[in-house]
């Protein structure tokens, strides 16, 4: 049941919207401006024939102020299957993305139910250029440049970069002198496989991806890509970017999901990649205790290069450079990893490791940190298999976050983003106007 609009509840400006669906809001913690809020709906479809048009997001204040939220809408699905009452009717699907502009109660209503409306154009920073999947991306504050395929194809596919569409280089506006990127121009470096003889098998060997697609608008600019990974069609590899407005970070998620069953060695995800000497000064959480070291007297514990194994769900690897007055933090969102009948997935020495590559300090080694779920070490003979079961997914959600320590701090604004995600995540979202019980903390 939808209610109606009444005259008396909103300004005359809206009177023309029938319709409202109630969105409440619990969040905790600060920075409510800071991270995107999605919303999924439904809706009957004789109740909004034409979405893009019609649908408008406001927010009302405790004391009745009416505010339009800009949002962008996304997801749109319609759904006429047993569409004959009594067991359903058409229904629009769909999700709006927003930000909230405060931290102080309020409710808000999808409005809907206008055949006169005009689809809403709302001001936008976000600039796209380029032909997919090696877009390049802008907004007010940085540029981001997606990496495509070297002019010589490399003899061994981990070191080939194909038309792949992975982050080549970031650039914060304020700091155009210090872009992010390395040697290989290749910052965002897999999902990844290893299988001694058929090599490291990564996301930046891809030379297209099978399907790659973008979505844009005012808010946020979305990449998406899907495929088998490159030289392994038993499993495939999906991954979407998210760039947004104003904003100094992109949300990546990825999938690795085995088509059949698979023999490995080493499966990594969440791999960023610079060059050695970039950064001098390293900051993690771990279990809530944060450390900040400077890099260089860090000792490699094998000849990998590994210098830190932290747990799998380390949420905040922050990277510095005091001196360049810039930083980059990795932040996870959430991880899962699931078995083909909904068991915990297969995991073998399941860690995050930062890596001071395994070229001579100073020789122009890289320097690395990636989330691992199955890893034998460099000491062993690599000669057994571990089998990833058909049907098995590994799944990652981070935040990647460049920013200026001017702006920033050395770490606070890193720091300050995770818990903002951790309060995300506990974000209560209730959608429709049917009231649900009282959430006591």
């Amino acid at each position: 049941m939808m209610l109606l609009l009444p005259q008396y509840f909103f300004p005359q400006e809206w009177s023309e919207w029938k319709y409202r669906l109630p969105v409440r809001i619990g969040r905790s913690g600060a920075g409510a401006a800071t991270l995107p809020i999605d919303v999924d709906f439904t809706l009957k479809s004789a109740e909004c024939g034409n979405p893009e048009a019609e649908i408008r997001l406001v927010r009302q204040s405790p004391a009745g102020r009416i505010t339009e939220i800009p949002f962008q809408l996304s997801r749109l699905r319609n759904w006429t299957k047993d569409a004959t009452p009594p067991k359903g009717e058409p229904t629009v699907n769909g999700r709006l993305t927003f930000f909230s502009e405060s931290q102080t109660p309020g409710e808000y209503f999808i409005l809907h139910g206008n055949p006169k409306a005009v689809r809403p154009v709302y001001p936008t920073d976000l600039r796209v250029s380029g032909t997919g999947p090696v877009w390049s991306i802008e907004n007010s504050k940085m540029k981001i440049e997606l990496r495509g395929r070297d002019r010589v194809k490399a003899s061994d596919i981990h070191d080939y970069f194909g038309e792949c569409g992975q982050i080549a280089s970031v650039t914060l506006k304020s700091r155009p002198d210090s872009p992010f990127t390395n040697r290989n121009r290749c910052l965002h470096w897999n999902p990844g496989i290893l299988i001694p003889g058929r090599g490291w098998l990564n996301a930046h060997a891809w030379d297209p991806p099978e399907q790659f697609e973008i979505e844009t608008g005012p808010l946020y600019v979305e990449i998406r890509r899907r495929g088998p990974l490159p030289s392994l069609p038993e499993v495939e590899l999906a991954i979407t970017y998210r760039i947004f407005s104003n904003r100094t970070y992109i949300w990546c998620g990825s999938r690795v999901q085995a088509k059949k069953d698979v023999g490995i060695v080493s499966l990594r995800t969440n791999e960023i990649v610079f060059d050695e000497d970039f950064f001098t000064r390293i900051a993690w959480d771990n279990r809530n205790r944060f450390h900040d070291r400077a890099l260089a007297p860090m000792r490699r514990a094998n000849g990998h290069g590994d210098i830190l194994r932290l747990p799998v769900d380390t949420r905040l690897v922050a990277v510095y450079s005091p001196e360049k007055r810039i930083g980059a933090a990795s932040i996870l969102i959430g991880n899962s990893a699931i078995g083909p009948f909904g068991e915990a997935a297969t995991r073998f020495h399941a860690a995050t490791h930062i890596v001071k590559g395994n070229a001579p300090i100073g020789s122009g080694g890289l320097f690395f940190w990636f989330r691992t779920y199955i890893d034998y070490g460099v000491d062993w003979d690599r000669k057994q298999r571990l089998v990833i079961p058909a049907g098995t997914i590994y799944g990652d959600q981070d935040l990647y976050y460049f920013y200026d320590i001017d702006e920033a701090g050395n770490t606070a604004g890193a720091i300050r983003l995770a818990k903002e995600i951790e309060a995300l995540r506990r974000m209560d979202i209730q959608v429709g106007p049917f009231p649900f019980a009282r959430d006591f903390q």
